[in-house]
């Protein structure tokens, strides 16, 4: 099985500290109506559906999501890196272990996803996929119909 990467975040949304999960939806291209009220209930939402895998160690190479419970009503939640670090409405992170500690070690049950809000970022495929390396047109010509 091969995984192939279907939408890649945008890191220049707006970050605001205490609002994750604003962070990651605004990143993946949605709308606030269409975002989950709390980080637990997105990823409540995933859990149900069986989009969660209990541990901190996403696929190499791809974007994922992660979260974790905090002990409130909201959670936290995450993007994981194609290179394994982490990016948050706080910044970014070497890993989940820095993140934590940034956090006062205040996770708990970390799990990560391929999906969030609607959004899936990845998907597996049977065979890897073929890259057609298309050139680019120049600014001076239109393309053909």
């Amino acid at each position: 099985m091969f995984k192939l990467q279907l939408v890649v975040p945008n890191l220049h949304a707006e970050r605001e500290e205490g609002y994750c999960l604003k962070f990651v939806d605004s990143a993946l291209g949605l709308a606030e109506d269409q975002m989950s009220d709390t980080a637990l209930i997105a990823y409540a939402i995933e859990d149900r559906a069986g989009h969660i895998t209990d541990d901190v160690q996403p696929p190499a190479g791809l974007w994922s999501v992660g979260f974790a419970e905090t002990g409130d009503d909201e959670g936290h939640v995450w993007f994981y890196t194609p290179d394994g670090s982490i990016e948050d409405s706080n910044g970014h992170y070497a890993d989940y272990a820095a993140m934590n500690e940034a956090l006062d070690n205040s996770l708990v049950n970390p799990g990560w996803s391929n999906q969030v809000d609607g959004i899936t970022l990845w998907v597996d495929v049977p065979e890897a996929p073929v890259v057609y390396d298309v050139p680019a047109v120049p600014d001076n010509q239109e393309e053909a119909d």
